[in-house]
């Protein structure tokens, strides 16, 4: 149909990102970019600031596919129990 060709044109320009945790400590970020890394993906640490404090977030690379980053989010949460977020990725 029109409306989803449409708005698949327009998800190119809506990337998202798997933020699988965060951590207030570098080495459990590592820890856990290491585990993901063994299950074939290519994490990510990002590090932002919250009122003073510095947190690294494990995340996989952006992508426009919400329902690829969905069964990543599914078969990592089971693998490695853990509660991933879908979030809008801003560079």
């Amino acid at each position: 149909s029109t409306l989803s060709s449409s708005s698949a044109a327009s998800d190119v320009y809506k990337r998202q990102v798997l933020q699988l945790a965060s951590f207030s400590e570098k080495k459990n970020a590592d820890a856990l970019a290491a585990r993901v890394k063994v299950l074939g993906h290519t994490p990510m640490i990002e590090t932002t600031s919250n009122a003073g404090t510095l947190i690294y977030r494990v995340r996989l690379k952006p992508v426009s596919s919400r329902s690829e980053l969905e069964q990543t989010a599914q078969s990592l949460n089971k693998k490695l129990g853990l509660s991933t977020q879908i979030q809008h990725y801003v560079p």
